[in-house]
């Protein structure tokens, strides 16, 4: 789970004691699973999004480009890796209908994984702004390791807009097979992304949010 990012050996990044929490869990979860006969199912959904998200994805992002900054970071070819946050509720409500026996785990996610620069293009469009113009990565990560920096020796809460990881999740791909979900817990979303960026932004309008 550990993603080696520059001087990850000196001064670890945040996202990966994510990372590596996460894997533990999962790890002791299986292990204490077996040891006591029991019937335990962990859904690992891809990247979450929907309405009343307020702290990181795509709100932080909706907030730039409200902001009128007509540069940004991001990329035309990485795929990134969706759910909608209703269907990961029905995910939910499908693993506990079918109960599977002993230890089981499935990666929740849209089937088909849509590249980053769209994404980005329905929610500027839904929002009414002008998509930010790509910058490239070249500039973007010296930004984003400078930000980080600072935010750790002065020990800030809360993480700047980018840093390493982020800096990373705007130009690589990211993405996953739901097979398995689909098979055992019958599970597809029934949200198109169109669907769910619509709703997420005109809840975000609703509540003045944006």
């Amino acid at each position: 789970p550990r993603y080696m990012y520059f001087l990850e050996s000196v001064w670890p990044s945040g996202m990966n004691f994510y990372r590596i929490s996460k894997s533990m869990a999962v790890k002791e979860t299986e292990d204490f699973t077996w040891r006591n006969s029991m019937n335990i199912t962990v859904l690992h959904p891809v990247w979450v999004y929907g309405e009343r998200e307020s702290s990181s994805g795509f709100y932080e992002y909706m907030k730039f480009v409200r902001s009128g900054i007509p540069f940004g970071p991001g990329s035309r070819s990485n795929l990134f890796h969706l759910i909608y946050a209703r269907d990961l509720a029905r995910a939910y409500h499908l693993a506990l209908k079918n109960s599977p026996s002993g230890f089981s785990d499935y990666i929740i996610g849209n089937k088909t994984v849509d590249k980053l620069e769209d994404i980005f293009t329905l929610v500027c469009r839904e929002m009414g702004q002008r998509k930010p113009m790509n910058l490239p990565k070249f500039i973007c990560w010296p930004v984003g390791f400078s930000a980080e920096l600072f935010a750790s020796l002065l020990k800030l809460k809360r993480p700047p807009f980018l840093t390493r990881a982020r800096v990373n999740m705007f130009y690589d791909s990211i993405c996953y097979s739901t097979q398995k979900a689909e098979n055992e817990l019958s599970f597809t979303c029934r949200y198109s992304l169109e669907e769910g960026i619509r709703n997420t932004v005109q809840w975000y309008k609703d509540n003045r949010l944006i």
